[in-house]
């Protein structure tokens, strides 16, 4: 029962994507409900600060909506959505001055 449940969201995350790349922005709440626990427990592994936790969830979310239509897959919505948590991608969340390089 839980493996249904999870493939019916994963099915409503898809149909909110593509409804949020057709124009319809009020879909970004269905996006946000349908992944955001997974995006909130790949963070929480790392930082253990709830504020700081809700301040990268933020700006991954933002991320999110400007580089969505850069998305070649949606079945990796999750994973694709979660790579903005990493400290490379914001430094200033995870206090670095300098960006982080990525590896050669």
């Amino acid at each position: 029962i839980l493996k249904e449940g999870l493939k019916q969201q994963d099915e409503n995350l898809k149909k909110a994507i593509n409804e949020f790349l057709e124009g319809n922005t009020s879909s970004f709440d269905d996006i946000y409900k349908f992944s955001s626990k997974y995006v909130y427990t790949c963070i929480s592994k790392i930082v253990k600060d709830e504020e700081l936790i809700k301040d990268i969830m933020q700006e991954t979310y933002i991320e999110v909506i400007k580089n969505i239509d850069k998305l070649k897959n949606i079945e990796v919505f999750k994973q694709w959505a979660a790579q903005g948590t990493r400290p490379q991608r914001q430094p200033e969340l995870w206090g670095h001055d300098e960006p982080l390089q990525e590896p050669e």
